[in-house]
């Protein structure tokens, strides 16, 4: 009786408690932005209508890239033997947010490095990181999304090919995250983990994604969140076999 007055008690307490929801995912659409090389998001609406005995009835075909919009890259996207999405687990994708700002950094330059200095100062400041965070990049890259150009990188390479830019994670500060501080993944505020400087060897993705970490990127509404005190959910769809795919993020 004692234990089931405990946890009414407990229930009331939790449902008073108001706490603010902050979404950090974009809206999926044709607009999203996404590098070249991948496939565009596309949907193409099947039935709108009456639909067999039913007054009406909507649904559509849907055709994207695993790695198009607020998505997560899960282990195996650069390990071979790593998970896959449908292999994480809830508790593995929630955790305290810690919020590492370097836009000062990331104005001046667009391939800029979340270092590890940078973790130092934000410990300086608010202690040492709790043992199974999530890294978020707050870069401010999120006030370029709509704008493909500025946000991944305008054509500017000699051959034609897209160019490529983008705030990311020094490897060696992932390493430092993983064997210190245990962290259980990243986020990040722009098109990708890795920099532009790393542009095709992907090695800060192969830091932690070789060590069952994932990362999620293209997240929105950075800026509004704060550098500590806050929880943050992942929710990829549960595909099968899948390398990534498309999440719903929240803190």
């Amino acid at each position: 009786m004692m234990k089931k007055q405990i946890v009414f008690t407990l229930m009331i307490v939790i449902s008073s408690i108001h706490c603010d929801i902050l979404d950090m995912t974009y809206t999926l659409n044709e607009d999203a932005v996404y590098i070249a090389s991948l496939m565009k998001f596309n949907l193409t609406n099947v039935v709108n209508g009456t639909f067999e005995d039913a007054p009406y009835f909507y649904s559509n075909n849907l055709e994207i890239s695993e790695h198009v919009g607020t998505h997560i890259d899960a282990p195996v996207n650069f390990a071979p033997t790593g998970k896959m999405v449908h292999e994480l687990t809830l508790p593995e994708l929630h955790g305290p947010a810690v919020v590492i700002d370097i836009r000062k950094k990331a104005e001046k330059d667009p391939n800029a490095l979340l270092d590890t200095e940078d973790i130092h100062a934000w410990e300086h400041k608010f202690g040492e990181i709790p043992k199974g965070a999530v890294i978020v990049l707050y870069s401010g890259w999120g006030q370029y999304w709509g704008n493909a150009d500025a946000y991944v990188g305008p054509n500017r390479t000699d051959d034609g090919r897209l160019g490529f830019w983008s705030p990311g994670l020094n490897p060696d500060t992932v390493y430092w995250l993983l064997k210190h501080r245990n962290v259980k993944g990243f986020v990040v505020d722009g098109v990708s983990c890795e920099s532009g400087k790393n542009k095709g060897t992907y090695i800060a993705h192969r830091a932690m994604l070789e060590n069952d970490k994932w990362c999620v990127e293209n997240a929105a509404n950075v800026d509004k969140l704060p550098q500590q005190g806050s929880e943050i959910y992942v929710m990829p769809v549960k595909i099968e076999n899948g390398g990534g795919g498309p999440v719903r993020m929240f803190a």
